[in-house]
């Protein structure tokens, strides 16, 4: 019977787990990620800043989102569902 010496045995091993390793790392996955955009006032047409995003992950993570007409200075923002308040400067 042939023996094998720890040395050699250590070897296969660590050649087996990186290669399991490997194998595992190489498996595709799903990107938990959003897409955003942004284009600031010098680069559209009409001088508007645009900013978007969107949810790459799936269907059932929806924002609706509304537009705020632009306000002066100093005029105080509030939400409706909590005690929230920012006050543009």
């Amino acid at each position: 019977m042939r023996k094998t010496r720890p040395v050699n045995a250590l070897k296969k091993l660590g050649i087996g787990l990186a290669f399991g390793a490997a194998t595992i790392m190489s498996m595709p996955t799903s990107a938990l990620a959003c897409t955003q955009m942004y284009m600031g006032k010098n680069l559209t047409a009409d001088g508007n800043t645009y900013y978007g995003r969107a949810e790459d992950f799936g269907p059932r993570y929806l924002k609706h989102f509304g537009i705020e007409p632009s306000h002066a200075p100093g005029y105080t923002y509030g939400s409706d569902e909590s005690d929230f308040s920012y006050r543009s400067t």
